[in-house]
């Protein structure tokens, strides 16, 4: 966290910044149908007709999009920096190894799935998180 807040990122790279709004928009229109579905179960009219609906404080589409567009800024900048100390430190990620430990532990129609989901890229992007955060947790020192 502490590396998280105190980084700043100079340049975005813009096409990530719009693959990013774009599954976060997505998400966002997943949650809100699921919400309208959940209440529709119980005969209940949901109020919520537009994504931005179900946010704090956003009260039309143009708030949304900047909201969209920051909450992008600050997943790509997490990306952005696992990625710069993952490189600083050398570090790496064995791909297969890692479809061999998750065929091992959750099995493979759900490596699978996961492949044709997200795609190797997030997967190896997940793993690299997970890569530089154990390198921080036995590389910090703690006053």
């Amino acid at each position: 966290n502490y590396i998280l807040d105190n980084s700043t990122i100079q340049s975005y790279p813009n096409a990530y910044v719009k693959a990013l709004k774009g599954l976060i928009k997505s998400s966002d229109e997943y949650n809100l149908e699921y919400t309208n579905q959940m209440f529709s179960m119980y005969g209940i009219t949901s109020e919520y007709t537009n994504v931005w609906d179900t946010r704090t404080d956003i009260n039309n589409e143009i708030e949304y999009e900047h909201e969209l567009t920051d909450r992008a800024k600050e997943t790509a900048k997490q990306a952005l920096i696992y990625q710069a100390i993952y490189e600083k430190a050398g570090l790496n990620v064995d791909f297969e190894a890692l479809v061999a430990e998750m065929t091992k532990t959750a099995g493979e129609e759900y490596v699978t799935n996961m492949k044709e989901s997200y795609g190797q890229g997030y997967m190896i992007q997940t793993e690299m998180q997970s890569v530089v955060l154990d390198y921080l947790a036995d590389n910090a020192t703690v006053q």
